[in-house]
């Protein structure tokens, strides 16, 4: 009598948005759809993601650093531990996230002026992309959200208003200015 051993491979794949609701059938056919895709061998995909493989050994980053615990529970760097970086891909200019260090006078005064008028960080963020380009980098939502808190701060702090004052306290003032 013959005996059979039956493997099972389970495949765990992380699907956002509405992928993740699409039919079992669906999900296989664009998984195979996006395997299938033609990629340039020469051609890095560099994303935001953190991964600790490389395209060969010879690309290898190798840095190391080695800790080890001595007999009187302290740690310990070793001195085979290497400091030395190499063969980090740049990252495409549409990765890198912008911010307030990145903008120019003009550019925060438009964003004030565009939170002046109701407008949403979303909003503000598709405007911004739209103005300077995406080799101009990544205006988050949410950088431009707490840059207008940080600029109204620093307007209620020269009215001589603390962060706990009340939005009644904060009215008077700027009408009396």
């Amino acid at each position: 009598m013959q005996s059979f051993l039956s493997l099972t491979h389970y495949t765990f794949n992380i699907w956002l948005g509405t992928d993740a609701m699409a039919s079992k059938d669906s999900q296989r056919r664009l998984i195979k759809n996006n395997k299938q895709r033609p990629r340039d061998p020469n051609v890095l995909d560099v994303r935001r993601t953190v991964s600790t493989r490389s395209p060969s050994s010879d690309l290898k980053c190798p840095m190391q650093i080695i800790i080890f615990l001595g007999q009187d529970d302290r740690f310990y760097l070793s001195t085979k531990s290497c400091l030395d970086h190499f063969h980090h891909p740049a990252l495409k200019a549409d990765a890198i996230l912008r911010g307030h260090k990145d903008m120019e006078q003009g550019d925060l005064d438009l964003i004030s002026l565009l939170f002046s008028v109701n407008a949403t960080g979303v909003q503000i963020s598709q405007i911004m992309q739209s103005l300077k380009g995406p080799e101009a980098g990544t205006y988050l939502p949410k950088r431009m959200y707490d840059m207008n808190q940080k600029t109204e701060q620093l307007q209620d702090l020269a009215l001589g208003l603390i962060p706990g004052c009340s939005d009644a306290k904060k009215t008077i003032a700027k009408l009396e200015e």
